[in-house]
């Protein structure tokens, strides 16, 4: 959320949709290396460099996205997030199946990081 969004008296001027306004923040979180780009200390993805296989990368990017969106982004909650099986080796990809705060539709949310795309499905 927007800093200035939360000092706005009538939220229904805002043109964005709160979906548009998550995947916002989503974006700010997860696009920002930890300890760096913000004060607080845990905010980001670790560099995961580190990691020595496609199997240890994609444990670590399943940790660290939920991890993420747990302590930043309140208004979702996460009930499944796992990796994709790709058929290409190098390719890792990611399904993350989640709801809004106080709403019963789920978002379905496609994370593909060889070809950087996103997809949003609503159901």
């Amino acid at each position: 959320m927007a800093l200035l969004d939360k000092f706005r008296t009538n939220k229904n001027s805002d043109s964005r949709s709160d979906i548009e306004s998550i995947l916002d923040n989503l974006g700010e979180v997860l696009n920002t290396r930890r300890g760096y780009g913000s004060f607080l200390k845990d905010f980001g993805i670790l560099d995961l460099s580190d990691q020595a296989s496609r199997e240890q990368i994609a444990l670590a990017v399943v940790k660290e996205v939920q991890r993420c969106i747990e302590a930043y982004e309140p208004r979702v909650v996460v009930h499944e997030f796992k990796e994709v099986p790709q058929l290409h080796p190098t390719r890792i990809a990611f399904s993350l199946v989640c709801s809004i705060a106080g709403q019963d539709r789920p978002l379905n949310m496609v994370f593909d990081t060889q070809v950087s795309s996103f997809d949003l499905g609503m159901d």
